[in-house]
């Protein structure tokens, strides 16, 4: 733990981790080990090919977080068989998606989040992005992050429109 802590660090502040292929890259290894080691199948629909996008340390590091904490409610709170992980980049956001096919729960008012919950909702909203969060008892449960597309640089000639790819 200590080891995979340092690593997540060092990932983090590294200026040559700047690019949203780096993200996908670093959130696909964690996915896949974390659920892997759960038992949980992990689907993945990261697309293969990415433009230069570049995404600062802090807007990184806090998708990272939030991405982890929506992973870490399925292995914990879900009861899931599968669970799927999305990255999306639209004509205005970022989008990056966790679900399950888990029991899912009742949402309880804004003001009654649990930190877990809470955490992911802050760490969006200090760098300027959105959490919305779906789901009900006996179904499954959607984490949706949305970072609008001015908080980080697509250049004009790498723009990316191709849906992606199931792996």
């Amino acid at each position: 733990n200590t080891i995979r802590s340092l690593d997540e660090i060092v990932w983090a502040v590294s200026p040559k981790h700047d690019s949203l292929e780096s993200l996908a890259n670093y959130l696909t290894q964690f996915a896949l080990e974390h659920f892997g080691l759960a038992g949980i199948q992990c689907l993945l629909e990261i697309p293969t090919v990415l433009p230069a996008a570049e995404l600062s340390a802090e807007v990184r590091h806090n998708l990272l977080l939030a991405t982890r904490e929506a992973v870490q409610n399925v292995v914990t709170h879900a009861k899931a068989s599968t669970a799927r992980v999305k990255l999306e980049l639209t004509a205005d956001a970022l989008e990056i998606t966790v679900s399950d096919n888990g029991v899912g729960f009742e949402l309880p008012p804004a003001n009654a989040l649990g930190n877990g919950l809470l955490n992911m909702r802050r760490r969006l909203a200090q760098i300027g992005g959105e959490t919305s969060i779906t789901s009900r008892p006996g179904a499954d449960t959607t984490v949706a992050l949305r970072l609008p597309r001015h908080r980080f640089r697509v250049p004009p000639e790498e723009e990316f429109s191709a849906a992606p790819e199931s792996l």
